[in-house]
């Protein structure tokens, strides 16, 4: 076979040869403002280079709504929304419940939670603080049965008594 087709229900994958990459992007901050002059034009480049998928992560809730419209807009980028450990500090007391419906019926977006600990800034939240917004975000995704992408990083240690409850 001279060619092989990297089939995709989600997209419509390049025709590549078994030496061509494919990649998928685990994670990924295409809604970050970094991207806003040129963001289209490095998206539409991603399927010809290989790229298969993209998990785009939100941090807050606006980034979290700016990676579901990517992915509504993109076939091959998928959305995970919630808010990270480093804006824990700036959440408010109803920003989980305002995240709730975005994880309904997206077919590509929404369907996993990206959430964690950060503990590597001494100005970033308080460790409290982003140890029971973690904890919530947990139980909604177990309630909910939504694979869950966890930052972790100099955090390992309550992360791990987290994830044992």
């Amino acid at each position: 076979m001279d060619s092989l087709i990297f089939d995709s229900p989600a997209m419509q994958t390049p025709r590549v040869t078994p030496n061509s990459p494919i990649i998928f992007d685990s994670h990924a901050h295409y809604d970050d403002r970094a991207f806003d002059g040129d963001r289209e034009a490095v998206l539409s480049t991603l399927p010809g280079a290989g790229v298969c998928g993209v998990i785009n992560c939100g941090v807050d809730i606006l980034s979290s709504q700016k990676a579901l419209a990517l992915a509504a807009q993109y076939p091959f980028l998928w959305a995970a929304v919630g808010i990270h450990g480093q804006e824990a500090g700036r959440a408010k007391p109803g920003d989980l419940n305002r995240l709730l419906p975005l994880f309904g019926g997206a077919a590509r977006g929404g369907t996993r939670r990206k959430s964690g600990l950060d503990y590597h800034y001494d100005d970033g939240a308080p460790r409290e603080v982003q140890r029971e917004l973690l904890e919530r975000q947990l139980q909604i995704a177990v309630e909910r049965d939504i694979p869950v992408i966890l930052h972790d990083r100099e955090a390992h240690e309550d992360m791990w008594k987290l994830l044992q409850r």
